[in-house]
């Protein structure tokens, strides 16, 4: 994606925007945010269109929400394993999966909520790393189980207006949703 001075960017895999103020080199941009200036790579912003703006501050909101959450709850332990902020990963078939399992590895001591929580605030991500891709669709992956994942996905794909359809049923036994991207 190309930038240019004066650009705002949301940054990926944080609750935080900017204004782009200098262009480094193709792989850098110094980036300004509450009167400081970031150093960062382009792969962790993603510049803001009229567009995308308010699409983009629902998902941050949603994050921001979601981290809070998982931060307020007094009666969690920590534990050196549990980080809250995981990382997208996103199929060269353009999938992404959110079976707990497929996101960190010791989940056992985790309640139902936190693994919910720590579901959709990868799935807010996929979507601002499935636009900075360009991909042209992201096929989530959240399987059957008692359906509250989907529906938590698909209620806030239908409140934004998202183009998107159950995916192949065939294939993915009625337990993934294709997100129409581009």
């Amino acid at each position: 994606m190309d930038f240019s001075k004066g650009d705002k960017v949301f940054f990926i895999n944080e609750s935080r925007e900017g204004y782009v103020v200098e262009l480094n080199n193709n792989d850098t941009l110094i980036i300004n945010s509450n009167d400081i200036d970031f150093e960062v790579n382009i792969n962790e912003v993603m510049k803001v269109t009229k567009e995308s703006e308010g699409f983009y501050k629902k998902i941050q909101e949603k994050l921001l929400k979601t981290t809070k959450t998982e931060t307020s709850q007094p009666n969690i332990k920590k534990n050196e394993n549990k980080k809250s902020d995981f990382k997208v990963r996103i199929s060269k078939d353009f999938e992404l999966d959110l079976h707990i399992e497929k996101i960190i590895d010791n989940f056992f001591d985790l309640s139902s909520s936190e693994i919910l929580n720590i579901q959709m605030s990868v799935f807010y991500k996929a979507i601002f790393e499935a636009y900075r891709l360009k991909l042209p669709f992201l096929i989530i992956i959240h399987g059957l189980g008692k359906g509250i994942l989907k529906s938590k996905i698909t209620t806030f794909l239908k409140e934004n207006s998202a183009s998107f359809t159950e995916e192949s049923p065939i294939i993915y036994k009625g337990g993934a949703t294709r997100l129409n991207l581009y």
